[in-house]
């Protein structure tokens, strides 16, 4: 008998993580969102002290991540928007959001961002405290 030649694929050249993980539509951050959530609250109830870091991690990547869906659900966009043809647009507004979107981890930043949310989070925090639950 012969030997068996084993055929391997050709290996894809590496992409970034911008490249791998583009998202369409909103909901699907909002997805990752929740499940990076799930395993904050799991981490945080069973991992003892020694986890709490990694949960609380963990939890403001899943706010990142809902930010970022709140802003996607409003400039659509970004969701197809490519940094070359931003550039050659020169619309320093779009830039700015785009680099929001796909770099920044600040959630101050992406808070601001997306206007809406803020409004209704201050609204919220109004009604809470008008009740006494603040």
């Amino acid at each position: 008998m012969g030997k068996r030649r084993v055929r391997r694929r050709k290996k894809e050249p590496s992409r970034s993580v911008f490249e791998r993980f583009r998202p369409k539509r909103w909901r699907q951050l909002c997805t990752v969102g929740d499940r990076r959530y799930e395993d904050a609250l799991f981490l945080y109830r069973h991992g003892g002290v020694e986890r709490w870091n990694s949960a609380l991690y963990l939890a403001g990547f899943a706010v990142e991540l809902y930010l970022k869906a709140a802003m996607l659900k409003t400039f659509r966009w970004l969701a197809v928007a490519n940094l070359t043809d931003l550039l050659v647009e020169g619309d320093a507004w779009k830039l700015r959001l785009y680099d929001l979107f796909w770099r920044s981890h600040d959630l101050t930043e992406l808070l601001a961002a997306s206007p809406e949310l803020q409004e209704q989070m201050e609204h919220e925090s109004k009604e809470q405290r008008r009740r006494g639950h603040a």
